[in-house]
């Protein structure tokens, strides 16, 4: 199966979107033909707007100044297979690799599609368990971990988000 924007896993809620929003999480995406080369790189806050074109890799930032800053980055990597028409003509798999090292050159955390809807999910549950605390409702063992015990334990640390 090929990697495409309509068959990404999404969010199951609307608060989830609503909780994506604010996060302000921002991809790097790699598309270009079906076949391979020469591949654009690029990025976008909502990449379900890249319908008419083949997504080959996603990867995902805390904001869109981090992502434009990964895609200068990997397009330094990749400047020697740079083309005219600014694509690169180099392999899927390098192309991602890049993005990740690019991540790491600039001291960004760089995470899959999967990763980001986690973080999403991670931070609803600790709305969710916030609420619950401050309204004194009692949760079950299983619920009062260490990591539900204190405030400070947001999931996604280090995100500009309200809580």
């Amino acid at each position: 199966m090929h990697l495409s924007v309509l068959n990404l896993k999404w969010f199951t809620s609307k608060v989830e979107r609503k909780i994506f929003d604010e996060l302000g999480f921002c991809s790097v995406v790699i598309t270009g033909p079906i076949e391979g080369p020469p591949l654009r790189i690029g990025w976008t806050g909502y990449p379900r707007r890249l319908r008419k074109h083949h997504l080959h890799a996603i990867a995902w930032t805390v904001d869109s100044l981090i992502a434009r800053r990964v895609v200068k980055e990997v397009s330094s990597l990749l400047a020697p297979r740079r083309l005219r028409d600014g694509r690169y003509d180099v392999p899927v798999d390098l192309a991602e690799q890049g993005l990740y090292i690019a991540g790491e050159r600039i001291g960004a955390p760089v995470f899959e599609h999967n990763d980001m809807l986690k973080r999403v999910r991670a931070f609803r549950q600790y709305r969710l368990d916030k609420a619950l605390r401050e309204l004194g409702v009692v949760m079950s063992p299983a619920d009062q971990s260490p990591a539900n015990a204190n405030d400070n334990d947001e999931p996604t640390a280090g995100l500009k988000a309200t809580a």
